[in-house]
């Protein structure tokens, strides 16, 4: 049923596709898609307590479509998009417990499927499948013979519309070569463009620092564990024993049950079915009305097509000459940038010095420090003291004729490159 409600879908938008880009008086109209996207909740539990971390998953044909992990509550929501409807297998699988398979079953959205699950213990089956009978296969197939009637008589609604499309088919493909066209000089724009800003944003970015990573040391204690298992050995066995026959019963019980259960949603599915199945024939009814009111549309839309081709035209030319102005802005940026490179890495030489002649005066200081300390305590000769702040002084004033020279050469960088 889905395939041919979308084979009436490309018959009926087929003798107005050449005209999508129409901004004009056409009445569009959208085919709704059949696949939806759907929410199917299951809980899962044994004995009445919940089982949170099990995995529910939907399969449709062998592939899965959907899972989902349950919470503490037991609840698990599949979210399925795209659905394409049919029956399916609910499949619940958790650690220690028996796998639940319910085969066959219909979804609809919003649809609750109970299940329960027993723990495995020794001769209890795997894997537990229970199937769940259906009759979606008669619903769709009713559908389908509808469907086909309106197909058949759309056709040859679409054939009467062709010989108008033919006369403005021409006009339309220069307006959609230019266009086309144009559309490419707009991208090649917005990459340049975005080009441009990045050679400009690289520019500006200076160093980067790394991080360090630490790892966490973990320690490892082992405890001893007294061992008791000779005099448990036949209570276990017989407790095993019984495990096993109690948890055989129940899974029986409990399949009972969720076979009913599962019957019963489907059949509430089956029932939607059907109202989607008449409501698909009613809008495709309604896109056969709107198929003839476009083909009387398609003479106007021949006419105004040429015209929006030449327009096209216009715009493509604009659209040449601005890529060219990108493109020299684009070597403008690249200049730029090659120059704050070049003045960046000038600039870290000569911070490099500065930061040396900074140590170096902090070292002088230190010296002047200790004179003035001496000669404030008496114990220096003034002679020799005036011999020491001679040097002090010579020491000084080489370091800041140093200063004064970087200074000078950071400058004229500054000059040069317009800083």
């Amino acid at each position: 049923m889905k395939k041919k409600y979308i084979l009436i879908a490309a018959l009926l938008v087929g003798s107005v596709n050449l005209f999508a880009n129409h901004e004009g008086n056409v009445n569009e109209f959208n085919v709704e898609n059949t696949l939806e996207s759907i929410s199917v909740k299951v809980k899962v539990t044994n004995n009445n307590t919940a089982i949170s971390g099990a995995t529910v998953s939907i399969l449709s044909a062998g592939q899965v479509i959907g899972t989902a992990t349950t919470d503490s509550k037991g609840y698990g929501n599949v979210s399925i998009n795209e659905f394409k409807g049919g029956a399916v297998d609910i499949k619940v699988e958790s650690t220690n417990y028996q796998t639940i398979v319910l085969q066959g079953a219909l979804i609809k959205n919003n649809a609750f499927y109970p299940v329960k699950t027993q723990k495995m213990v020794e001769g209890l089956q795997a894997v537990k499948t229970i199937s769940v009978d259906n009759s979606i296969a008669a619903i769709e197939a009713k559908s389908e013979e509808a469907v086909e009637k309106i197909i058949s008589k759309t056709e040859s609604q679409k054939e009467k519309e062709l010989k108008s499309i033919d006369d403005a088919s021409q006009s339309v493909k220069d307006k959609e070569n230019a266009i086309s066209e144009t559309e490419v000089l707009k991208a090649e724009k917005e990459k340049s463009a975005l080009e441009a800003e990045k050679i400009q944003s690289d520019a500006d970015k200076m160093a980067a620092e790394n991080a360090k990573k630490v790892e966490d040391a973990k320690s490892n204690t082992d405890n001893a564990i007294a061992q008791r298992e000779k005099d448990r050995v036949a209570q276990q066995e017989k407790l095993k024993a019984y495990e096993t026959q109690v948890a055989k019963e129940k899974a029986i019980e409990e399949a009972e049950e969720m076979k009913k259960k599962a019957e019963k949603e489907s059949a509430k599915a089956e029932k939607a079915a059907k109202e989607k199945a008449k409501e698909t024939e009613g809008e495709a009814k309604e896109l056969e009305k709107k198929a003839k009111e476009e083909a009387k549309n398609a003479k106007d839309l021949a006419k105004n097509a040429k015209a929006e081709a030449k327009e096209a035209e216009k715009i493509e030319k604009a659209e040449k000459k601005a890529a060219k102005e990108e493109a020299k802005r684009i070597k403008a940026a690249e200049k730029a940038k090659k120059e704050q490179e070049k003045y960046q890495s000038k600039m870290d030489k000569y911070t490099v010095q500065l930061n040396k002649l900074e140590t170096d005066k902090s070292k002088i200081d230190k010296k002047q420090n200790k004179l003035n300390a001496k000669i404030n305590k008496g114990k220096i000769k003034p002679e020799d003291a005036k011999v020491a702040q001679a040097k002090l002084d010579e020491a000084y004033a080489k370091q800041e004729q140093k200063v004064i020279k970087i200074n000078s050469d950071i400058d004229k960088l500054t000059k040069k490159y317009k800083k």
